[in-house]
């Protein structure tokens, strides 16, 4: 055995480890997105990730990069990877799967000159990466339904969190005890609703009563429990309840904290899944901002590199072809600060005026391709000594000969 393959033994058995501990935990494929906070945190990270524009660019020698629309994969990555799901569907897929399963796998279809013709998203289950041995090779990819193995540049495999650089760990396996304790805490509310608000207790009597008498007075308790209602006891009867209230045992308090330790997990504030406990608008406004840059950015990075490195040729790469995301889209919602982003890149000439209707979906117009500069600064002379002006001011050098 390899040295190679004695390191990958040794994660695989930790993998599995996680695995059981898991299932050990009473945590079923699907119980997660059962709870509200895991359902938000993967819906709003995969929304947000499909609804930016991906799209092949081309960078110059100067380092500018543009859409490059006449490539062949500028449909498949703008429009329709294949003929089943849109780009939309592909990418949300794709962002769900590598949340909840730690890896998500797209295959690419190849047309007959090596060119990719259509890429498929294929559910983790049915996929199996046989890693090499040998440090230098890619892994090779087993695919329910296909006889010959997958080579690594046909198959789009983005990793969550990784400990090998093969095989990928779900934040789900990370977040399992906090997960579980959300899910017992949303239990415990339910069953406490369910009941009528009812809570276990003592019925005591001073005076003596039958085994009949007892029976009776259980059985007319628990109905009146159930369904909600007044009930009277016998004389001498006093009831005196043994569990404590919800608030008692912060049940309310330990799912808030549930919400916010998942979101941790997730990268996500809890302003983005509707929990607006510790927020205001100044607060908000910089969520959207460390949203985009802490939490999105590395999922942008992660997805543009793989996909740029499976669909393009070397010779592509080389001349400067790459996959990136557009998130001018993310901005659409927050109109002032959009119309200050503009406002300020069409004054110091960096956008014009048409590159700035196209980002907003607007015709093109006449004589807007151009860029303009404010003109109320100048540069300031190099022997720092002012010149004469045309209002006849006299400058510092002419003023020294005057005195001489």
């Amino acid at each position: 055995m390899s040295i190679f393959s004695a390191i990958r033994d040794r994660f695989s058995r930790k993998g599995a480890r996680v695995l059981r501990l898991g299932s050990q935990l009473g945590l079923t494929p699907g119980a997660p997105m059962q709870l509200s906070v895991v359902y938000a945190c993967v819906g709003v990270l995969a929304k947000a990730m499909a609804m930016m524009p991906l799209e092949p660019y081309r960078r110059d020698r100067c380092g500018h990069s543009s859409v490059a629309p006449e490539h062949p994969l500028y449909r498949l990555l703008a429009l329709a990877p294949n003929g089943v799901v849109s780009r939309y569907t592909l990418i949300e897929l794709m962002v769900q799967s590598m949340l909840l399963r730690g890896n998500a796998y797209a295959y690419i279809e190849r047309g007959r000159a090596g060119s990719p013709a259509a890429i498929h998203f294929l559910p983790p289950g049915d996929v199996t990466v046989a890693a090499s041995a040998y440090i230098d090779e890619p892994p090779t990819y087993t695919v329910a339904g296909l006889r010959d193995p997958v080579p690594a540049s046909d198959m789009i495999h983005v990793l969550n969190y990784t400990d090998d650089g093969v095989n990928g760990i779900s934040t789900l396996q990370h977040a399992a005890r906090s997960i579980e304790l959300a899910g017992y805490a949303n239990e415990s509310s339910t069953n406490f609703y369910k009941s009528g608000g009812a809570l276990a207790g003592v019925i005591s009597s001073d005076v003596a009563v039958t085994a009949q008498q007892r029976a009776e007075m259980q059985q007319e308790w628990t109905r009146l429990s159930d369904k909600g209602g007044v009930a009277v006891l016998a004389r001498g009867s006093k009831y005196t309840p043994i569990s404590v209230t919800p608030l008692d045992a912060q049940l309310l308090e330990s799912r808030k904290y549930g919400v916010e330790d998942i979101c941790r997990f997730f990268h996500v504030s809890p302003q983005k899944v509707f929990d607006y406990t510790h927020s205001s608008y100044s607060t908000v406004e910089a969520t959207e901002l460390a949203f985009l840059n802490d939490t999105l950015l590395p999922l942008i990075v992660k997805f543009e590199q793989e996909f740029s490195r499976k669909l393009f040729t070397p010779a592509e790469l080389a001349r400067g072809y790459q996959c990136g995301f557009n998130t001018a889209r993310l901005m659409r919602a927050d109109k002032n600060g959009q119309a200050n982003y503009y406002s300020k890149m069409f004054n110091c000439g960096v956008l014009s005026v048409n590159e700035i209707r196209r980002d907003l979906d607007l015709p093109h117009i006449d004589g807007g391709d151009s860029h303009f500069v404010q003109v109320n600064l100048m540069e300031l002379p190099a022997d720092n000594r002012l010149r004469n002006d045309s209002s006849g001011t006299v400058s510092n050098e002419n003023q020294a000969s005057d005195d001489k």
